[in-house]
């Protein structure tokens, strides 16, 4: 007796057989959910998941406060414009990476989004290493001289309008030097 097996279409739900095979396969042990009622997902899990939710909500928050009114063009190319701190210990402990523009040291370092600021390099600098990689040094020259002209555009743009007008410029500096971001 040859059976025939009808191949299923997209969107089409899979049998309480096909169903059972695949649950079994994955959960071996653990009874087929009723349909539709998904996978229970652990309570504790659930929990943590909300207490880093609402951990990234604040840090999001205090960084947004930290930085208020810090213009993009300042942030982009002044080492004066703090990095942020997302895990102390580990930028207090971990070398930090180097490369010198214009006479001036930027620095990044594990557990710091974006580049230190001055300050900030005693206390998470154990150690400067300087490197040799002229791709990331050329990449960053080439954007800050676009955020420079670009900033020197807007000036006249009173402060509080120019984010657009800073935005377009800098998107016109970036394609003129072929620089996708």
């Amino acid at each position: 007796m040859v059976t025939e097996t009808k191949e299923r279409r997209l969107g089409e739900p899979k049998t309480e057989a096909e169903r059972a095979e695949t649950h079994a396969r994955l959960y071996p042990g653990e009874p087929v959910p009723a349909r539709g009622t998904g996978l229970v997902i652990d309570k504790e899990l659930e929990t943590k998941i909300e207490k880093l939710r609402t951990e990234l909500e604040t840090l999001r928050d205090e960084v947004y406060n930290r930085h208020r009114g810090v213009t993009i063009s300042d942030w982009v190319t002044s080492p004066d414009s703090p990095g942020i701190v997302i895990n102390e210990e580990r930028a207090k402990a971990s070398p930090c990476k180097c490369f010198t523009y214009k006479g001036r040291d930027y620095c990044y370092s594990p557990g710091i989004i974006g580049m230190l600021e001055a300050g900030q390099v005693p206390l998470y600098c154990p150690t400067k290493e300087y490197e040799v990689r002229p791709g990331i040094k050329q990449r960053f020259e080439e954007f800050a001289e676009a955020a420079e002209a670009a900033h020197e555009r807007i000036e006249e743009i009173p402060k509080g309008e120019r984010l657009i007008p800073w935005l377009t410029e800098m998107g016109k500096e970036l394609r003129a030097r072929g620089i996708e971001v």
